[in-house]
Parts: structure tokens; sequence; C-alpha cells
């Protein structure tokens, strides 16, 4: 009897958070409370792509997203490429999508145009 290996196994995609593409100025704060102004390029519901306009984050660096309406997200620079960067923010507590909390990490939203 032989045996022909068939695999019915199909790996189950990786999605990733919708991206929105944006050019909007924000400002974060490095671990050293400095801040930083940085243009972001686009925004998900886990994280950030952004450009430092002056300065630079390193890897692994908590940094501070400072929300126009009074709140912040909390975050993890997780790659760096000259002045490009990208954030991954806490997302443990809270939606993204929910009510802000002024002036708590709790929960925060970040509220875009279409492009």
């Amino acid at each position: 009897m032989s045996y022909e290996p068939v695999s019915h196994f199909q790996p189950t995609p990786i999605l990733r958070s919708r991206r929105r593409r944006t050019l909007l100025r924000v400002q974060l704060q490095d671990s050293a409370d400095r801040p930083l102004p940085v243009m972001m390029q686009n925004v998900s519901a886990r994280g950030m792509r952004g450009i430092c306009r002056e300065g630079a984050v390193a890897k692994d660096e908590i940094v501070r997203l400072n929300l126009p309406d009074g709140s912040f997200l909390w975050g993890v620079v997780r790659w760096v490429e000259g002045r490009s960067f990208g954030v991954e923010f806490d997302t443990a507590v809270g939606s993204f999508d929910s009510e802000p909390d002024r002036g708590t990490s709790q929960t925060a939203s970040l509220k875009l145009s279409a492009p």
C-alpha cells in the first residue's frame, strides 16, 4: 500500500489591522519626556508609522502619543529606518474606538478624516 501525503491543512492568515493613510502632525514624548514633533503617515488600531521631523527615536523605546483631545496612548517603537519608525500601541486596556478618559491612557480614540 502506497501512501501519498495529501495535506488539507490551510494555514490561518495573520490579519493585520486596517491602516489609514494620513499626513498628520502629532507629538510624541520619548522615554526622557522630551517632545518629538513627528509626521504620522498611517495609523491603525494597533499602531502607527511616522517620520521624525527633528531628533530621533530608538528601537524598543517607550513613547507616548499625545492626542488633540488631551488623552494619550502609550506605545513601543518596534522598528526604525533612518527617520521613519513604527510604534505598536498598548491596546491591552480599552479600545481605540471607545470613549476617551481625559488625561489617562486607559482608553483613547483617534478621530481621523478619511483620505
